[in-house]
């Protein structure tokens, strides 16, 4: 492998520059800090991106900013404007946004003003229509696909010419050995591409925790679907583990927080695993080919030990629906505190990496930045202020979430990025 280095303010020729002076307020000396290198190395047509966490250190800062430039969502009025619950939501490249209704089964279309359009498909178990709708995403030529996961169908709609197809369904996503009810559609690439995984493997018992089972299905396999070629991805592993309560003879399952699972993200011309305990995202291209490794050395964002006295907390309230203090008795916890979570690409086909937080229930999560990478994987900036869950899509300028009016309305919010 021949190592090449690339300082942190040259991530890219065009555009990370002009971050950096427009992030100048931020940090009088951040152009200098962010000299740090990362180390870009060439195994086998594969690159292999180090980022240490001294080339994170002093980055730009992105602000996501609290008032919207867009709100879409009334409690009365019009009813292209009342939503029984946001679902999945996308920006449109003409600057409106497609949400679907996850109680009307439908997507809805708005321009850039907040004006409603069109409404796509409806709630039924015809070819264009919708059980559940999983994900919108974009594709080429004004094109908008939308996956019913119940169906395991893809339903795709032409923008432009207002027309719809079915595209695929069930056993066509999915080889006949997977359970297909495990078979879903994780993404749909701008070229009409699956990106779908399915459960393998039964539950597996930890030999360090007795008790503990991965949970079935904790195992996924991920492939790229192309007509009838299949190009396998490799497989992602959960988090979940299993512990007997043995008063009553239930089996319950309770995340561990030192294993979060490895997540899949699709963009628009490629494909990204996070797999947060290997600290490493692994990138492939629209074709099915590993392109890019990106090994991100960073500082854990929560101490281990806090983590531990709320989980600790929690178990003392009595109030968890799981026997958790049997579970920390039976647990070791020798894990390390991984540094991120999940992966999310935006428009412009950069990776934001979220921190790793936990569950709510176990206390509040501090609002921790976002690590953005641009396409070559090399550190661009932290962006402060997401949302985190309820995040739905990110645009060159803007972040798309869901949100609820004082008077309880479900609402998608465009909220700006200042860079």
């Amino acid at each position: 492998m021949t190592p090449r280095t690339w300082a942190a303010t040259a991530v890219t020729a065009t555009t990370g520059l002009a971050l950096l002076a427009a992030a100048g307020c931020d940090s009088p000396n951040a152009a200098g800090a962010t000299r740090t290198a990362a180390v870009v190395e060439d195994s086998a047509g594969v690159e292999v991106v180090t980022v240490p966490h001294e080339a994170t250190a002093e980055l730009p800062t992105w602000t996501v900013a609290d008032e919207p430039i867009l709100t879409i969502g009334r409690l009365d009025g019009e009813p292209a404007y009342l939503f029984g619950s946001i679902g999945p939501a996308v920006l449109l490249p003409s600057g409106g946004v497609a949400v679907a209704d996850a109680q009307a089964h439908e997507v809805r279309v708005f321009d850039a003003g907040g004006v409603w359009r069109r409404t796509l498909g409806r709630e039924g178990d015809g070819p264009l229509e919708f059980a559940q709708i999983g994900g919108l995403w974009l594709g080429d030529d004004d094109r908008l696909a939308a996956v019913d996961t119940r169906h395991r169908k893809v339903v795709e709609f032409d923008l432009a010419s207002d027309t719809a197809e079915a595209r695929s369904t069930g056993s066509e996503l999915c080889p006949a050995a997977a359970r297909p009810f495990t078979c879903r559609v994780a993404g749909v690439l701008a070229n009409g591409d699956f990106v779908v995984s399915h459960a393998v493997g039964p539950a597996e018992p930890s030999a360090s925790e007795p008790g503990l089972n991965g949970r079935p299905g904790d195992r996924v396999a991920m492939a790229v679907v192309r007509g009838e070629t299949r190009l396998e991805l490799g497989e992602a592993s959960g988090a979940s583990f299993s512990v007997w309560s043995y008063d009553d003879g239930w089996i319950w399952f309770f995340e561990t927080p030192f294993r979060p699972g490895e997540t899949l993200a699709t963009g628009h011309d490629r494909v990204a695993k996070a797999a947060p305990a290997a600290r490493e995202i692994r990138i492939w291209s629209a074709a099915g080919v590993l392109e890019r490794v990106v090994r991100l050395h960073l500082e854990a964002p929560l101490p281990r030990s806090r983590l531990i006295d709320r989980m600790h907390a929690w178990a003392d309230t009595g109030s968890s629906p799981y026997p958790v203090a049997d579970y920390l008795d039976a647990a070791r916890f020798d894990e390390v505190v991984p540094a991120f979570s999940t992966v999310h690409f935006d428009s412009e086909s950069r990776l934001w990496v979220q921190p790793y937080t936990v569950s709510e229930e176990l206390g509040p999560v501090p609002d921790l930045p976002w690590l953005v990478l641009d396409r070559e994987g090399l550190p661009l900036a932290w962006a402060r202020g997401l949302p985190g869950d309820d995040l739905l899509d990110v645009g060159s300028d803007g972040v798309l979430v869901r949100s609820e009016s004082v008077a309880g309305a479900p609402q998608v919010r465009l909220l700006p990025i200042r860079r």
